[in-house]
């Protein structure tokens, strides 16, 4: 749907802009128009359970992680995988990107924050306080620290999980082969 048609109807919304297409090693990408501000860890100590691999597009995988590293017992574990579960009312799959899947957003930002602001959203940090979660924590240091990236330049930084920062919620879209 062209913009005119879309801002001329009422029907249908638009929550997200591609910003990766799919190819052989990740599927195609969407990043959500509005950001959250969330820890990543609520326990100093708690492994979530993700990979640790900054090369891997496994944002989805590593989400499902630190939601099912929940201890009921203690009520402890991650906040911010809890607040993607139910970022969308319908129950969409949304999901902390991946440090591989960030630096794709990185790449892109410059050309979808147009887009983004367009359809009312808040554009990708570019300056200021432009680092974001990913979802792959540090494997040397996985209870107390995962890994922040930069939007500016892709940089990621070890940080501890117990702090507060921006993520992006991400879906992915498969397209029949």
């Amino acid at each position: 749907m062209d913009t005119t048609t879309y801002f001329n109807q009422s029907k249908r919304k638009a929550v997200g802009v591609v910003f990766a297409e799919q190819t052989e090693e990740h599927p195609a990408l969407v990043v959500m128009f509005k950001e959250v501000n969330e820890i990543f860890c609520d326990s100093i100590g708690l492994v979530n359970g993700t990979s640790g691999d900054v090369s891997t597009f496994d944002g989805y995988s590593n989400t499902v992680a630190m939601y099912n590293s929940y201890v009921e017992e203690t009520g402890k574990g991650s906040p911010l995988a809890m607040k993607m579960m139910d970022f969308h009312e319908n129950g969409q799959s949304d999901f902390i990107p991946s440090v591989a899947e960030q630096r794709l957003l990185v790449a892109a930002a410059r050309q979808i924050n147009p887009i983004i602001e367009r359809f009312g959203g808040t554009p990708i940090a570019l300056n200021g306080d432009c680092w974001y979660w990913t979802s792959t924590e540090v494997t040397e240091n996985a209870g107390l620290q995962a890994w922040l990236c930069s939007a500016v330049n892709g940089g990621i930084l070890p940080t501890p999980k117990t702090e507060l920062h921006k993520a992006r919620a991400v879906v992915e879209i498969h397209y029949p082969e």
